[in-house]
């Protein structure tokens, strides 16, 4: 099938849209650089699973919902986080997982933000562990206080 151009191709009928036949591929090498920041939210989401009572106190400490919501997130969450990144892995519903977890990105920075307005003290932030071990970065960064003398 040929792609029809607006009065360029006899017997064709514009139908105001271009040719699927034309879209350009994505390179293999964009394809591979790509995988692991799809395989971090299944990465992330494992040890969430594993321990939904360790997530859901992580979740509270947070002080943005309250002890059931928390819970319900606790829960809820990592089963989310590992659909859409095995969707993305496997190239299925690309658009609807990528949004998911562009939502998910936008919700939990919008959390952070808010905890930290709050001067609320994190642990741990529970994005991929929830060993005590993993701190949340200190604010304002270091690298501002240092530049700005402090």
């Amino acid at each position: 099938m040929r792609a029809c151009r607006r009065g360029k191709t006899p017997g064709c009928r514009w139908t105001g849209r271009p040719s699927l036949e034309r879209l350009p591929e994505v390179p293999s090498a964009a394809a591979g650089a790509t995988a692991p920041a799809r395989a971090y939210f299944v990465h992330a989401s494992l040890d969430k699973i594993a321990d939904p009572a360790a997530f859901a106190k992580v979740v509270y400490q947070w002080q943005v919902l309250g002890p059931v919501l928390s819970n319900l997130l606790a829960v809820t969450l990592p089963w989310v986080e590992i659909l859409a990144g095995g969707l993305l892995i496997f190239g299925v519903w690309r658009k609807e997982a990528a949004l998911v977890i562009a939502l998910l990105l936008v919700v939990f920075l919008l959390a952070r933000g808010l905890v930290l307005a709050r001067g609320i003290d994190i642990e741990n932030c529970g994005c991929t562990s929830l060993a005590k071990s993993e701190q949340a970065a200190p604010w304002p960064p270091a690298w501002t206080r240092a530049s700005a003398g402090t």
